[in-house]
């Protein structure tokens, strides 16, 4: 069976005992390059002009259907756009299991103008008798420029400081809400909302708004959460109660798809209905409101965008067995001060509360919130994940090795106030380091090369025995032992360093102590 990251959503069907599960589910393990913008208030799949492979998976489920005549349609016209099958056929129909009673069917919107564009799946039994699921839609805005970006960070910044206030957080619902109301009126008046855009939702005390002078952004709708949480519904040291969390039952296992936003500090459960919680799906925290998430060593997956846009998370805790953490999970987390990981994970590490693989040759998650003006990456790193350090805003200062071969997309978008980098290599090294895109406040910033000292291994600026210690340390894997340039100690030039190096390294730092007494 092929993996596939199940819905954020799912909603009851108009009739009969069916239940539907829409555009949001989404098979990222089949379309890689695949960017999706779930929105948890309105159901909707929502992508970018200018993104490629813009593939959805709309799947139907009945038990009690017998029949085979499934249809996808769409709901502006009433004419059918895809045939869905149960047939197993991942690659070709989305559905990963045959006579499941689940029907699938994949539309590409690649070639998609902007716009919306809405669907429903039709059932039709063998007596004619028809049932049909909700609408939903697919949206398609303008593509967005660098500039726009950034002014939807602005935005996102001056909400997050609102809700992640202490004032606020300690505040009454009323309170809350003038809070909110006076927080609205600034940003109207300097531009940053559109003037009666704002609306709030007394029900389930959320405000809608949309964002002004940004391009392909300008007609989303965004939400803020400012609803009071009740004490009684918080666990401290045990996992939150399953009510909270939407989830798809896999027979075998529990995958977190969605939350309801009751809780501030969240520990999810390891297990729900006598089943194991594996998995939390792509989005399935988008925009909550939450301060800190711990997650059980059941879980082995966190999905694209998992966490995206909660501005009020400080901290994470990862036990034991998640294994594969996607794309952007923690992604505009603003409030995001450390991650932290159990010793014994297999699979990634915690250096000072930045997200490392276990080898810690990768730097994952550099936290938006982390407020040191300086950083020096360890030596031995030998990439930079995509999105890593981006949107930090007190990074000035960064120290790379020599040891990194590559910069992911995006590693270092928005971080405004990176202004210098120290780099331990040359200049022609550092040319041959793959930079990804949207990498600007790196390859903008003033760049220092260190030009290398054969034998200073340590980075000290001279070539002495320290060196030749370091090295053996090194080649006998003591612990916490690293080099900050390992070129410098390979002498023979065969990009592996061994037992050659060191003798060739004593040889030399003899030779040097006998030519400095001439």
């Amino acid at each position: 069976m092929k993996k596939r990251v199940l819905s954020l959503l799912t909603a009851a069907m108009m009739s009969g005992t069916c239940f539907f599960v829409g555009a949001e589910q989404i098979c990222a393990a089949e379309y890689p390059s695949f960017t999706l913008r779930l929105n948890q208030h309105t159901g909707n799949a929502e992508f970018m002009e200018d993104e490629t492979d813009k593939k959805v998976v709309f799947t139907a489920t009945c038990l009690k259907y017998s029949g085979s005549d499934v249809e996808l349609v769409d709901a502006k016209t009433n004419e059918v756009v895809a045939k869905m099958l149960d047939d197993g056929n991942f690659d070709v129909s989305g559905d990963d299991l045959e006579n499941d009673r689940t029907w699938s069917a994949v539309l590409s919107f690649e070639n998609a103008a902007v716009g919306s564009y809405s669907y429903y799946a039709r059932l039709t039994d063998a007596d004619g008798t028809v049932s049909t699921t909700k609408t939903f839609s697919v949206v398609i805005y303008d593509a967005v420029s660098d500039a726009d970006a950034e002014r939807m960070a602005e935005i996102a910044q001056k909400v997050g400081v609102l809700s992640s206030d202490t004032a606020f957080q300690n505040a009454d619902q009323e309170t809350r809400k003038q809070m909110a109301d006076a927080l609205f009126d600034q940003l109207i008046a300097e531009g940053y909302v559109k003037e009666n855009s704002v609306n709030y939702d007394a029900e389930k005390h959320w405000y809608a708004y949309q964002c002004e002078g940004v391009g392909g952004f300008s007609d989303v709708t965004c939400y803020l959460d400012i609803a009071v949480k009740d004490p009684d519904q918080v666990s401290t040291g045990i996992a939150t109660a399953t009510s909270a969390f939407t989830y798809v039952n896999h027979g075998d296992s529990i995958e977190i798809t969605g939350f309801d936003n009751s809780i501030s500090d969240v520990v999810i459960p390891s297990e729900i209905e006598g089943l194991p919680v594996t998995a939390i799906s792509v989005g399935a925290f988008y925009l909550s409101a939450i301060t800190s998430i711990e997650i059980p060593n059941t879980v082995t997956s966190i999905g694209e965008m998992a966490f995206l846009g909660c501005t009020s998370l400080k901290s994470v805790k990862l036990s034991t067995g998640v294994a594969k953490i996607d794309k952007n999970a923690f992604g505009s987390c603003s409030a995001l001060q450390e991650i932290q990981v159990a010793k014994d994970n297999p699979n990634f590490s915690s250096l000072n509360g930045v997200l490392y693989s276990k080898k810690q040759d990768t730097l994952i998650i550099y936290p938006a919130a982390k407020t040191d003006a300086a950083y020096i990456i360890p030596s031995g790193v030998t990439s930079v994940a995509m999105y890593a350090f981006s949107e930090n805003p007190y990074l000035e200062t960064l120290t790379i090795p020599n040891s990194l071969i590559k910069v992911g997309d995006s590693a270092f978008y928005n971080c405004k106030n990176l202004r210098a980098v120290s780099y331990n290599g040359t200049e022609e090294e550092w040319n041959q380091i793959t930079i990804g895109l949207l990498n600007e406040k790196l390859t903008g910033a003033t760049i220092q090369y260190q030009e290398r000292i054969i034998g200073d291994v340590n980075a000290d600026g001279a070539f002495t025995i320290s060196d030749v210690v370091l090295l053996q340390k090194w080649l006998l894997s003591v612990p916490d032992t690293q080099l900050a340039d390992w070129k410098a100690a390979d002498f023979n030039g065969d990009q592996t360093l061994n037992v050659f190096d060191l003798c060739q390294m004593r040889y030399n730092l003899l030779k040097q102590e006998e030519d400095s007494k001439r």
